[in-house]
């Protein structure tokens, strides 16, 4: 009797957590993930991608915009380990034109340093103003494997996740209104 009843209940909330995640998504995708011949010198390999997404906006005072970042998983004896999280660097990144990139570090008070304060993610968004979907092929981030501890001979895996932001500059403002104090 308990377990039917875990198992209604159980599948209720899962069927809540799909109409949720179905009713609020704004089509964000990434698409044609791929990695580039790696730099053995300076021990870097780009992560390429496509992205996209529906109801994209940009105004003169904020924008949305997706966070970006790569996760990757190297091989021991034939089985794929953990999921880790990539240290990009802070140049070396590509968008198209029409986009624009933003790095995120770990501690944004602080410079970057690949060891101690690593980029942990991008902001990819629109140049210029406008609405509706937003698309941008080829964009190339700059990770840097070894700092991961990975070799440039290791078999590796890549994911890239993005979640939709929006800027919201800082200041006074009130909710739902146009005027600022």
């Amino acid at each position: 009797f308990k377990v039917a009843s875990m198992s209604k209940i159980l599948f209720g909330l899962v069927c809540c957590f799909l109409f949720f995640d179905l009713s609020w998504a704004n089509g964000l995708s990434i698409s044609n993930v791929s990695l580039t011949a790696p730099n053995a010198t300076a021990k870097t390999i780009n992560v390429q991608f496509d992205i996209s997404w529906n109801n994209s906006w940009k105004n003169a005072i904020n924008n949305d915009a997706a966070w970006v970042f790569v996760k990757y998983r190297t091989t021991t004896g034939g089985t794929f380990g953990d999921w880790k999280h990539a240290s990009l660097n802070n140049t070396g990144h590509s968008v198209p034109s029409g986009a624009t990139l933003t790095t995120g570090l770990v501690d944004t008070s602080s410079a970057f340093d690949i060891t101690t304060n690593p980029a942990v993610g991008v902001f990819i968004y629109r140049s210029a103003d406008g609405v509706g979907t937003f698309t941008t092929n080829n964009v190339s981030l700059s990770w840097n494997y070894s700092q991961d501890g990975v070799a440039g001979s290791d078999t590796v895996q890549v994911q890239v996740f993005a979640i939709e932001m929006v800027y919201i500059p800082q200041g006074g403002f009130f909710a739902g209104d146009n005027a600022t104090s």
